[in-house]
C-alpha cells in the first residue's frame, strides 16, 4: 500500500526578504536605543550589539528556512549575498548611529568573522543533510521499485 501526500509543499522565503527583515529589526532597535538612552556610556556598543544580534537572527532563521527550498545552489548563493550585504550595511549604519569604529566599541570585527565562519558552517551542515537524505530516499525508492 503506498501513501500519497496530499498536502501542498511549502514554499521557501526568499534570503532577500528575510535580509530585509533583520535589517529593519536593526533599525528598530538602534532607533529605540538613541530615543531612550543617547547618553548612556555603552550607547556605542550597544549599537554594535544590535547588528550583531539580527545578524545572528539573521542566520538561524536563514538556516532553518534553508530547509523548505527547492533549488540549493541558488538559495545558498542568495544567501550568501544577502549575509554580506546584511553585514556591510549593518557595519556602516553602526558606526554611523555610534560615531565609533567597530574596533574602538569593542571586539566587534572577531565577532563577525566568527559568524561568517559559523554561518559557512551551518549552511554546509544543513545541504550535506539534504543531500543524504534525498539520496536514501531515491535509494529507498529504488529498492521498492517505485
Amino acid at each position: 500500500m503506498t501513501e500519497v501526500n496530499t498536502l501542498p509543499k511549502p514554499k521557501s522565503i526568499s534570503p532577500y526578504y528575510q535580509g530585509i527583515v533583520a535589517l529593519v529589526l536593526i533599525l528598530i532597535f538602534d532607533v529605540v536605543l538613541i530615543s531612550t538612552s543617547k547618553s548612556s556610556p555603552t550607547f556605542a556598543t550597544s549599537i554594535w550589539t544590535n547588528c550583531i544580534a539580527m545578524v545572528l537572527f539573521y542566520i538561524v532563521a536563514n538556516c532553518l528556512l534553508s530547509l523548505r527550498s527547492e533549488t540549493n545552489a541558488k538559495y545558498v548563493r542568495d544567501s550568501l549575498f544577502t549575509f554580506l550585504i546584511l553585514s556591510f550595511l549593518g557595519i556602516v549604519l553602526s558606526q554611523y548611529l555610534s560615531e565609533k569604529t567597530m574596533d574602538e566599541s569593542g571586539s566587534f570585527r572577531w565577532l563577525f568573522i566568527v559568524l561568517g565562519a559559523g554561518y559557512i558552517i551551518f549552511l554546509a551542515i544543513i545541504n550535506t543533510m539534504k543531500f543524504v537524505l534525498e539520496w536514501a530516499r531515491n535509494q529507498d525508492s529504488g529498492l521498492r521499485g517505485e
